[in-house]
Order: C-alpha cells, then sequence, then structure tokens
C-alpha cells in the first residue's frame, strides 16, 4: 500500500516513545491520512459509524493533507499504514492482528484468505474493509456488504492508543466498530518492541477480548478508555476524562498500572464529563495550550453547572487516596499546574456551543504556545488573538513564512470545515510518539 505522507521513508522505524507533557516540543507523531474507507460510508450507516455526517473523501484528503504539511516542517511524520505493512511480514504479528480481526463471523470465515495475502496486501485490507464474497442463498440475501469493515473513524488516531512517559498503551474502544483500530495500533507498537529489544514497552493493552467486556451481548462496555481523554499535563500529572469513551473501572486500570511501573508519586485528576454527545471526550472541552494557559468550553469547565473532578493520589506499592478535586482549573492548580483560561467561542453561548461543536477546544501543541487549529471556529480564533497568539495560516506555517507574536505564541489555522463534521479535531488527528 502507498502512502501518499511522504514526511519519512515507510521503511524508517520511529524513535523510542517518550511523552510527559501536552505542550513540549514534538518530535515524532503517527497520522493516518484518510482514503477509500472514506467513500464506504452511506447516510444510512453514518451514525452505526459514529459520524454526524457523511464526508467528501476529496475534501477531507485536502485538509488533511495541509495537517500533515505542518506537522512535517516540526517532527517526523509515520503514516499508520506504512507502520502496520511493515509489521506485518512478522508471522506473529500478523497472527496478533488476525485473532483480533476475525474474532466474529463473518470475518472469521475469511481467514484463510487474509493469512495467504502479501503485508501489503492485508493492510490495506485492514484499513480499507473486505467485501463480502456470497457462497450461499443465505449469504447472498445478507443485507451486509463487508465481511472485514473499513475503518472510516482511523484517522483519529488519538483514539486508539497513547504514549505516556515511555510506555504505550493500547485503548480499550467503547464501540465494537472500532475494535480492529486499537488491534491495529496492538499489531504495530508489538512489532516495534520485538523489533528494538524492548523498546514501545506497554503500559496495558485494552486490545485483548479479556481486558474488556461487551462481547457476549452487554449494551455497554464497562471496561473502555480511550486516548481523547488522556491529557499529559506533566510527568507526574494527568487529566483523565470520565466519560461515554473512557470508564471509572479503566482508568482504575491506569492507575494501577502507572503504580506498578514507575517508583514515584503521580496525580491523575479524573474528570466526569456530562453525557452528552459533544462531550465525547475530555479534549472536546480542554486542551493545554501554553505553559500557563489552556482552551477550555466554559460552561462544563467552570460556572455553576461546571463538571466535577475527583483527585487520584497513586503511590508506589500503596494504595491510592481518592478525594473530591473541585472545579478542573482549581484541581490541576491544587496540583502544582496553574492555567488560565482561553475560552471557546467567546463570551457568546451561541458561539460557545457552535464552535465547541466544531471542535473549537480540540487544539494540539507543536510546542509551548505553538498549536494547531480549525479556522472555521472564527470566535475562538479571537480569543487566541486576545490571549497573544498570532494567528497564521497552515500554508503560510508550512512555508516557513510565519514570525511568532510577540510572546511567542502562534495558532495555526487549519483549514477543517470537512474534518470537523467527522467529529474530531487536530489532537484527535494525532498520536504523538515522542516529545523532547
Amino acid at each position: 500500500m502507498t502512502s501518499e505522507t511522504n514526511s519519512v521513508p515507510p521503511n524508517r522505524s520511529p524513535p523510542a516513545p517518550r511523552i510527559e507533557s501536552e505542550i513540549a516540543p514534538l518530535e515524532a507523531v503517527i497520522v493516518h491520512r484518510p482514503g477509500s474507507e472514506i467513500e464506504q460510508m452511506t447516510p444510512e450507516r453514518a451514525g452505526s459509524l459514529l459520524y454526524n455526517d457523511i464526508v467528501p473523501l476529496s475534501a477531507v484528503s485536502h485538509e488533511y493533507g495541509s495537517l500533515v504539511d505542518v506537522l512535517s516542517r516540526d517532527a517526523a511524520v509515520f503514516e499508520i499504514a506504512d507502520l502496520l505493512a511493515a509489521s506485518l511480514d512478522d508471522e506473529s504479528t500478523r497472527a496478533h492482528l488476525l485473532d483480533r480481526i476475525c474474532a466474529a463471523p463473518p470475518a472469521d470465515a475469511r481467514r484463510a484468505e487474509l493469512e495467504s495475502m502479501g503485508a501489503a496486501d492485508l493492510a490495506q485490507v485492514a484499513i480499507t474493509g473486505l467485501r463480502t464474497a456470497p457462497k450461499s442463498l443465505e449469504d447472498y440475501l445478507d443485507t451486509r456488504t463487508y465481511d472485514v469493515p473499513p475503518l472510516p473513524n482511523l484517522y483519529f488516531m488519538r483514539d486508539a492508543g497513547f504514549v505516556y512517559r515511555d510506555r504505550v498503551s493500547i485503548s480499550a474502544m467503547a464501540h465494537p466498530v472500532r475494535d480492529a483500530e486499537a488491534a491495529i495500533n496492538s499489531a504495530v507498537f508489538q512489532a516495534l518492541r520485538s523489533r528494538s529489544g524492548g523498546r514501545f514497552a506497554a503500559l496495558f493493552d485494552g486490545s485483548d477480548g479479556a481486558a474488556r467486556d461487551g462481547r457476549s451481548g452487554s449494551p455497554e462496555r464497562t471496561f473502555r478508555i480511550e486516548g481523547g481523554d488522556v491529557h499529559i499535563i506533566s510527568s507526574t500529572l494527568l487529566a483523565v476524562g470520565i466519560s461515554e469513551r473512557t470508564s471509572a473501572q479503566a482508568v482504575d486500570r491506569l492507575c494501577a498500572q502507572i503504580g506498578q511501573a514507575w517508583g514515584e508519586p503521580v496525580t491523575v485528576i479524573a474528570c466526569l464529563l456530562p453525557a452528552q454527545r459533544s462531550c465525547i471526550h475530555l479534549d472536546m472541552v480542554f486542551t493545554r495550550i501554553d505553559a500557563d494557559c489552556a482552551l477550555i468550553y466554559d460552561p462544563v469547565v467552570r460556572g455553576p453547572s461546571a463538571m466535577r473532578t475527583v483527585r487520584i493520589d497513586i503511590e508506589p506499592g500503596g494504595e491510592p487516596s481518592v478525594r473530591e478535586g473541585g472545579p478542573l482549573l482549581e484541581a490541576l492548580s491544587a496540583a502544582g499546574c496553574d492555567l488560565k483560561p482561553v475560552v471557546c467561542g467567546g463570551a457568546d453561548i451561541v458561539h460557545q456551543q457552535r464552535e465547541q461543536w466544531l471542535s473549537g477546544t480540540n487544539a494540539f501543541a507543536l510546542a509551548p504556545g505553538r498549536i494547531v487549529v480549525y479556522d472555521c471556529n472564527r470566535y475562538t480564533l479571537d480569543e487566541l488573538d486576545r490571549a497573544g497568539f498570532r494567528i497564521v495560516a497552515a500554508a503560510s506555517y508550512a512555508a516557513g513564512a510565519v514570525r511568532p507574536a510577540p510572546s511567542g505564541r502562534i495558532a495555526i489555522t487549519l483549514p477543517g470545515a470537512e474534518l470537523a463534521r467527522g467529529g474530531g479535531g487536530p489532537r484527535c488527528m494525532t498520536l504523538p510518539l515522542r516529545r523532547r
């Protein structure tokens, strides 16, 4: 499979993972440029695939290309499809992937066919899907189109995994239609771990069936965690959303694994997000954008209806301490991180709601005070301007024709009207692997 992301050669191995902050200078990131899997989504299936609407591939691909151009100026950019194809030459990694994507019918009936494919072809099928091949009248009359479904959500790379310190975590997806995304990340990182002599160690892997529930008809997976809810404030401070995509049970598991992995105290601020379609992850209401400020959705983060937080202090070798944390910004301040708010949508509640829906808080930091945001959220951009960010277009930044504001801050505006319809922003579309 040929990737259009040419920032690094397809056969180049990524550097060892290390993420100790949301805002430290970016060195390496994993992405996926949307491909033909996007065009397999119909209006009838959009909701079941977690989309707000169908999106045109040509427009989405163009907008995503602008993101890759911006990222490539500052960091090594790795395409997940290339990493997967390179991983599937290894038989154990191939089996690891197929065990997951062929775990249930009708994919299990096509396993022999999948096993016979070359690495590049198998990587492509894992992402773009495998059409049905009816062998009986019953098969012929079935309304399904695919035996191995395509993955139109894969370009939201953040959801299916995250890095904390030098460990990789594979998400336990909230919805079965996204299980294969986590399976792909699991296979890729297993292969990288094997080839690197132990680097890419796992904090936990939620993609295996034993770690999650819901396969046996349970209406809700009580063990679920996605990367959009995990914010690395510092090496010893995390903010984690409890949402429709991340459960308290999974956060308890994350805290237990952290307590075993490193011999120093760590604090986790658990944020109880409201049960709203617009608040599926913490990064839809809060992202840190500089050492001393964060982009927020005001109705959820501050004020009389602000979400609760719970502070969890993890002591190596001991039981965690759990207590009420108060509003998010106050909880972070009490843990040693003071952040001034920049309000998504400005002061008007209508603008706040509209721009939060269009991922107005979902910013991605290339470095402290250097962020990528959507250009369609103009009232949010006005607030960033007032906070000292120079507003520059993605094309200008990628070309190197930009000077920072006197404060050193830059907000790089990405064309994103179509990408936003997919339900995520620049942070959602990036899986940072290493920051300085």
